[in-house]
C-alpha cells in the first residue's frame, strides 16, 4: 500500500542513527546508551516523569544551556495572556491561559577538582540512561573524567511520587575511582526560567518569599496574572560521619544549598534531595484567584495571607511526616516562624540522613541504614503504588518487545498525566512533558483519553466529566456571547473559557460539543452511575442539545437540518458546511439528550422535576430536537457508497498522499499555504472513520469496508490522533497487518519520533488511542452493546498476548495464545459478555475457548495479476490513436472520455460502445473488417515498442515480488499480449500469461482472472490485481481478489487502494492489502 506512515516511520529512525533505533527495546525500559546533544530535547520528552499532580521533562540535574526545554510543571497552575488581533471580532478572547513554567526543583550541580560537570562540555564515558517503568524511576549513570584525569562515577535516581503526590526525590550517587579531589555540591530550587513558547518572554512569575538556611529552604512563588502560589520546600539528606562545608545562596526566584567535601577513593556517598510541592489550589482555589477578564484578586489581602501561610505549613508538615516515618525514634527541635517558639514535632531542617553505603576492609559495600532513611521509604511507598497500578492495567504480549514496550510505555505516561484525584482538572494533549498546547484541554481527552481511563480505573473518568460540569456555567457564558442557547464548550480551555486564539478554530471547531454527552453517556452505559447521570448528565445533556437547536438550520433547499461553516476532527476541511461527523454526533446528542429525559420520567421523576425548575427546561423543545435529528443532513455517494465527509468535499483535488515527499511537504501546515491543503482531498486524520469508532455497532462491515478504502487512502497523518484510529478499524475490517502497522505507528510513535515533533512533548491522546489499539482492535473489544463483546484476534509476529479491564469495578482479564483462549475474573463481580458471539460469564476461575482459525491465521497475498495497457505498459495511446482513425474515417464522433470506457474491455466490445454515437447500421460482417482494420492499425504501432516504454516502478516491483516468492501472472483482453511482451523483452517475468484468444468473455466478468489463479495454483483471495479501469477492478471484485486501480481515485473508487502512478507501487502496496 505504500503506506505513507512506514516511509515516515523509517525515515525518522535513519535520521537519528541509521538502521538502529535510538531507544534500545526493553519490555520494562526505555534505555538510551549514548548520549546526542542533537536529539536531547526528544529525549528531554520521552523520559519525562509524572503524577497528576505535577510533572517533569526528563532534564538533567546539572542542567545543559542548549538544546533543552527546561519544563516542572504543576497542574492547573496557569498563568494568562492579554491577546491582541491587527482587527478584533465579537467573541475573540480576549486572554489566554497556559500552563506555566515553575520552579525546578531538580537542579544538582557538581564539581570535582574544580572543574564543573556538564553533559555539553565534560569528558565522560560508560553513559547510560533508563526510564523504569516498572517501578517508575529514571536513572542515569556515568564515568566523569576530568581534563585532569579525576574519575568519578556519577549516578541518579529520580522519582516523582505517587503514593503522596506532593513528593519529589532524587538521589545522586557519586564515588571517586581514582582521586581524593574535592568535591562541590550545589542543591538549588531555580525559577528564574519562564516558558520557552509561550508568553513572549514576559516574566509572568515571581518570587513572594525565598528562605535558605540551616532550618528551612524553600521557594514561595506567586504567578502575577492568575494570582496563584506555589512553594516548592526541599530537604538534603547527606551521608553519615562526613564533614561537609556548606553555604546557603539566596536570590530573586532561586534558592541554594551548596556543600563541599573530600571523597575517600573508593567510597560510594549518596546524597539525597526531596521536596515537597503545594498549591494555593490546594487551599481551595482549584482556578487562579485572578479572574480571567480581571486584573484584581478576588480574596481578601487577610485571606491572600492566610493562603501563603498554609502553603509554608503544609510544605513543612508534609516532609516532616515523611521523616518521622523513616526515623520514627529521631526527633528534630527546631524554632518555627514564630520568635522563641520551639516545637519538638516540626521537622523544618534541611538535613537528614542519606544512609551512605561506605567500603569495609575487605572492600565490601555497607549500609549504615541498610533498607532505611528518607529516601528509601518513599522509594519503597511509591514503588508499592505504581505497582497496584500495573497489576490493573498491564498488558502482556509476548513475541514482539517492540509492540510490548510500546504499549506499557503508553500506559505507563497516561498514568503519569492523569489519576483521578482532581475534577478540576484534565488531560492536556502533553500531559506535563512539554509547552505544546499550553497545558489546555482539548476534544481528544474526552474522545480517546476517558475510554481508557473509564476502563482501567472509572473514578478517574468520572473527575474527567465532571470537569466539564465543574465548567459547565463558562460553557453557558461562551453560547451567550454567541447568541445561541445553552453551553458551548470551547476548543481549548483551562478554567472552561476559550484560550484558543485562533478565531476559525475557536468558532466553527464545535464539535467538542458532542463528545462530552457522548462521555456522559458511556460513562452510565458501563458504570451505570445513574446518581451523576440524573444530577450532573443531564445539566450537560440538556444544555448542549439545546446549543446545537440553535447552532443549526432547517434548510428549505435540503429539506433538512443543516450544520454550516464548522470544522470536524479533521482540522484541513475548514469552515464547510454539513460535516458528516459533526452532523451526526449533533443528532446523536438529540436522540440521546431526549432518551434521556424520557428514562427520568420513569426512574426519577422527582429529580427530573429539580432539573427541568433549574434549567427552565420546557418538554417542547425535546420535540424540535426530534424534528431535528429526523431531518438531520447526512451526506452520501450511493454510487460509492460511502458518506460523504461534507458538502463539497467530493469537487475537491483528490490528490494522492504518496506524492508528498518528507523533505519538501512534511509537517504540510508548516510547509505548504493554508489554501493550498484546503483544496485539496487530504485529511489530516480521520473523520467519517472516528465516527465509525464510537459507534462501531451501528455500522456494518461492508459500511466499515468502503468508507476505510475511500479516506484511507486520502490521510497523510498529520496528527498523532490519526494511527490508532486506522488500526482499529483495519482490524474490524480484517486488514490485520495494516492494522499491525499502524498500531505500531501509534504505540512508538514518541519512541521512534515518529512525527518528527516529539521534542514539543509526548503525544498522550494518542498513547490513550494505543491501549484501545490492542483493546478494541486486536481484542475486538466493543462496548455499545447490552454486554461487552470481544472477538480477539493474534497479531500474526505474536505468540501470546492478555489484557486487563476493570469493567464497572470488576477486573476481568483475556489472554489470546494461538488457537485458544482464557478468560477469568480476578476480582469484583462476574461480568456477563459475548467471546466470538458466545455468551460467557466472568467468574472466579479461568476458562478456556477454542479460536476461530481465521482469527490468527491469515491470509497473505500470494500471487499478483497484472493487467497489461496502462500498468505493465502505456499502449492506450496507441489503442486510442487507432480507434480514433476508425471513429473519423467513418464520420463517428469519438473522444477521449469514451475512450475511457474502452479499458478493459475487448475489441468487439469496444467497438460496440464506440457505434452507440453511430446514426447507421453496420452488419456483423461490416464490424468484424472495421476492428481487424483498427487491430492492423495497433499492431503496426506495437512495432515501435522497446524495453524503455515498461512503465516506471514495475520491473522493480516484479523482481521485488519474485523475491519475497510470490507468483506473477498478467490477463488482458488483448489478443496482441504476446508481440507486446517480446517486444518489451519480458515474456520470461509472468509465471503465466492470459490473453485475449484464452477467454471468452471481457471484464468485469472474472473469466480471466479466475483463469489466471488456476493456473497459478492460488486461491483467488490470495490474489491481488493491478488495474487502471474500473471494469478491471470490478472484475477483480467478482473473483474476490484484492485490487490496486492506477489512476483517478475518484474514478476507480471500487479498487482497494488507488495509486496515480505505477511509480509509487510497492512490494509493500501489496502486503499491506491483508
Amino acid at each position: 500500500m505504500n503506506l505513507f506512515c512506514t516511509k515516515q516511520f523509517w525515515r525518522n529512525k535513519e535520521m537519528r542513527g541509521g538502521s538502529k533505533r535510538y531507544f534500545k527495546v526493553h519490555p520494562w525500559k526505555i534505555i538510551e546508551d549514548k548520549f546526542c546533544l542533537e536529539s536531547n530535547e526528544i529525549s528531554e520528552s520521552v523520559f519525562s516523569l509524572g503524577n497528576e499532580y505535577m510533572g517533569t521533562r526528563g532534564l538533567f540535574e546539572e542542567g545543559i544551556s542548549t538544546n533543552s526545554v527546561e519544563n516542572c510543571f504543576i497542574g492547573g497552575i496557569y498563568a494568562k495572556e492579554a491577546q491582541s488581533y491587527g482587527w478584533k471580532r465579537k467573541g475573540f478572547a480576549n486572554y489566554s491561559n497556559a500552563m506555566v513554567n515553575t520552579t525546578n526543583w531538580l537542579r544538582i550541580t557538581i564539581e570535582v577538582g574544580g572543574e564543573k560537570f556538564n553533559m555539553q562540555r565534560s569528558n565522560f564515558r560508560e553513559y547510560s540512561r533508563e526510564l523504569d517503568m516498572k517501578n517508575g524511576l529514571l536513572r542515569r549513570q556515568l564515568i566523569f573524567v576530568t581534563r585532569h584525569g579525576e574519575q568519578t562515577q556519577l549516578s541518579w535516581e529520580r522519582l516523582i511520587s505517587r503514593s503522596d503526590r506532593h513528593i519529589g526525590a532524587i538521589r545522586l550517587s557519586l564515588k571517586a575511582l581514582n582521586h581524593q579531589s574535592p568535591v562541590k555540591l550545589g542543591f538549588i530550587l531555580d525559577s528564574v526560567h519562564e516558558n520557552r513558547t509561550c508568553f513572549n518572554n514576559v516574566t509572568h512569575c515571581r518570587m513572594t518569599e525565598g528562605k535558605a538556611d540551616t532550618e528551612q529552604i524553600y521557594l514561595l512563588i506567586n504567578v502575577a496574572t492568575s494570582g496563584q502560589y506555589y512553594i516548592h520546600r526541599m530537604a538534603v539528606g547527606y551521608p553519615d560521619n562526613v564533614e561537609f562545608e556548606k553555604k546557603y545562596v539566596e536570590k530573586d526566584r532561586y534558592v541554594a544549598c551548596n556543600v563541599r567535601f573530600t571523597p575517600k577513593r573508593g567510597v560510594t556517598y549518596n546524597f539525597d534531595k526531596v521536596v515537597s510541592v503545594w498549591t494555593s489550589r490546594d487551599a481551595g482555589y482549584p482556578y487562579g484567584m485572578i479572574p480571567k477578564e480581571s486584573d484584581v484578586t478576588v480574596i481578601s489581602k487577610d485571606r491572600e495571607k492566610e493562603v501563603v501561610e498554609y502553603l509554608i505549613t503544609k510544605s513543612r508538615d508534609c516532609l516532616k511526616s515523611w521523616l518521622d516515618k523513616a526515623r520514627p525514634q529521631q526527633r528534630v527541635s527546631v524554632t518555627t516562624d514564630a520568635p522563641g517558639a520551639l516545637l519538638e514535632e516540626s521537622y523544618v531542617s534541611e538535613h537528614f540522613s542519606s544512609g551512605s553505603k561506605r567500603h569495609n576492609s575487605d572492600n565490601q559495600e555497607l549500609s549504615e541504614n541498610e533498607g532505611g532513611g528518607l529516601y528509601e521509604l518513599i522509594k519503597t511507598e511509591h514503588i508499592r503504588k505504581i505497582a497496584e497500578f500495573w497489576d490493573t492495567v498491564d498488558i502482556e504480549i509476548e513475541g514482539a518487545e517492540e509492540a510490548q514496550q510500546g504499549i506499557r510505555y503508553c500506559m505507563f505516561q497516561l498514568s503519569n498525566a492523569y489519576s483521578g484525584h482532581d475534577e478540576y482538572l484534565n488531560v492536556g494533549p502533553k500531559g506535563y512533558t512539554g509547552e505544546h498546547y499550553w497545558g489546555r484541554a482539548f476534544w481528544d481527552s474526552e474522545s480517546y483519553c476517558i475510554p481508557f481511563y473509564l476502563f482501567t480505573n472509572p473514578d478517574a473518568a468520572r473527575k474527567l466529566i465532571e470537569y466539564r460540569y465543574n465548567t459547565l456555567d463558562a460553557a453557558r457564558d461562551r453560547a451567550a456571547l454567541f447568541g445561541y442557547n445553552g453551553a458551548m464548550y470551547p476548543i481549548t480551555t483551562i478554567d472552561g473559557t476559550e484560550d484558543l486564539n485562533y478565531w476559525e478554530y475557536s468558532f466553527c471547531e464545535i464539535h467538542v460539543n458532542s463528545i462530552v454527552p457522548y462521555v456522559v453517556y458511556l460513562y452510565d452505559h458501563i458504570v451505570g452511575d445513574k446518581e451523576f447521570l440524573y444530577s450532573k448528565g443531564i445539566e450537560i445533556l440538556i444544555e448542549v442539545a439545546r446549543f446545537w437547536a440553535s447552532r443549526g438550520k432547517f434548510i428549505p433547499y435540503r429539506n433538512g437540518f443543516g450544520i454550516n461553516r464548522v470544522i470536524g476532527p479533521d482540522e484541513w476541511q475548514q469552515f464547510v458546511n454539513n460535516n458528516f461527523y459533526t452532523n451526526y454526533m449533533a443528532k446523536w446528542v438529540f436522540e440521546y439528550a431526549a432518551q434521556v429525559l424520557e428514562e427520568m420520567k420513569r426512574q426519577s421523576p422527582n429529580k427530573l422535576d429539580a432539573v427541568v425548575e433549574k434549567l427552565g427546561f420546557d418538554f417542547a423543545e425535546m420535540d424540535k430536537w426530534k424534528k431535528a435529528a429526523d431531518k438531520m443532513i447526512l451526506n452520501y455517494d450511493p454510487e460509492m457508497d460511502v458518506f460523504v465527509q461534507d458538502d463539497m468535499f467530493l469537487s475537491l483535488d483528490p490528490m494522492c498522499r504518496e506524492e508528498l515527499d518528507w523533505d519538501r511537504d512534511i509537517p504540510i501546515e508548516s510547509k505548504w499555504t493554508i489554501d493550498r491543503y484546503l483544496k485539496t482531498q487530504l485529511l489530516k486524520q480521520p473523520d467519517v472513520l472516528l465516527l465509525m469508532f464510537l459507534f462501531r455497532e451501528r455500522f456494518t462491515q461492508k459500511q466499515k469496508l468502503r468508507n476505510y478504502r475511500f479516506y484511507e487512502q486520502r490521510t497523510a497523518h498529520g496528527s498523532s490522533l490519526s494511527p490508532c484510529i486506522h488500526s482499529i478499524i483495519a482490524s474490524d475490517i480484517g486488514v490485520h497487518h495494516q492494522a499491525y502497522d499502524y498500531y505500531l505507528w501509534a504505540s512508538r510513535l514518541d519512541l521512534e519520533n515518529s512525527n518528527n515533533n516529539t521534542h514539543e512533548g509526548l503525544h498522550i491522546s494518542s498513547m490513550a488511542g494505543s491501549w484501545l489499539n490492542v483493546v478494541c482492535g486486536f481484542g475486538g473489544m466493543k462496548y455499545g452493546g447490552v454486554v461487552p463483546e470481544f472477538a480477539p484476534i493474534l497479531p500474526e509476529k505474536w505468540h501470546r498476548y492478555s489484557f486487563k479491564l476493570n469493567y464497572a469495578g470488576s477486573i476481568i482479564r483475556i489472554s489470546v495464545s494461538r488457537g485458544n483462549l482464557h478468560y477469568r475474573l480476578i476480582s469484583g463481580k462476574s461480568v456477563k459478555a459475548k467471546i466470538y458471539d458466545q455468551e460467557v460469564i466472568f467468574e472466579g476461575e479461568e476458562k478456556e475457548m477454542v479460536m476461530p482459525e481465521n482469527c490468527y491465521v491469515f491470509r497473505k497475498a500470494e500471487a499478483v495479476i497484472f493487467d497489461l495497457d496502462g500498468v505493465i505498459v502505456d499502449t492506450a495511446r496507441y489503442h486510442y490513436q487507432a480507434w480514433k482513425a476508425i471513429a473519423d474515417e467513418e464520420g463517428i464522433y469519438f473522444d477521449e472520455v469514451i475512450n475511457e470506457r474502452l479499458k478493459g474491455v475487448s475489441r468487439m466490445g469496444s467497438l460496440q460502445i464506440i457505434m452507440e454515437k453511430s446514426q447507421r447500421h453496420y452488419t456483423q460482417q461490416q464490424l468484424q473488417k472495421l476492428a481487424a482494420k483498427k487491430n492492423s492499425l495497433y499492431v503496426r504501432m506495437l512495432d515501435s515498442l522497446g524495453p524503455e516504454d515498461i512503465l516506471p516502478g514495475i520491473s522493480e516491483l516484479i523482481d521485488s515480488l519474485k523475491d519475497k516468492g510470490l507468483k506473477i501472472a498478467l490477463c488482458s483482453a488483448s489478443k496482441n499480449v504476446n508481440k507486446i511482451l517480446d517486444k518489451l523483452k519480458i515474456r520470461d517475468f509472468f509465471d503465466v500469461v492470459i490473453t485475449g484468444s484464452d477467454i471468452c468473455k471481457s471484464k468485469p466478468d472474472p473469466e480471466g482472472f479466475n483463469l489466471a489463479a488456476q493456473k497459478l495454483g492460488v486461491d483467488n483471495k490470495s490474489c491481488v490485481v493491478v488495474e487502471d479501469a474500473f471494469a478491471g477492478i470490478e472484475a477483480a471484485k467478482n473473483a474476490g481478489m484484492k485490487s490496486v486501480g492506477i489512476g483517478d481515485k475518484c474514478k476507480l473508487y471500487n479498487a482497494d487502494y488507488v495509486l496515480s502512478s505505477t511509480s509509487l507501487l510497492s512490494l509493500s502496496t501489496i502486503l499491506h492489502l491483508y
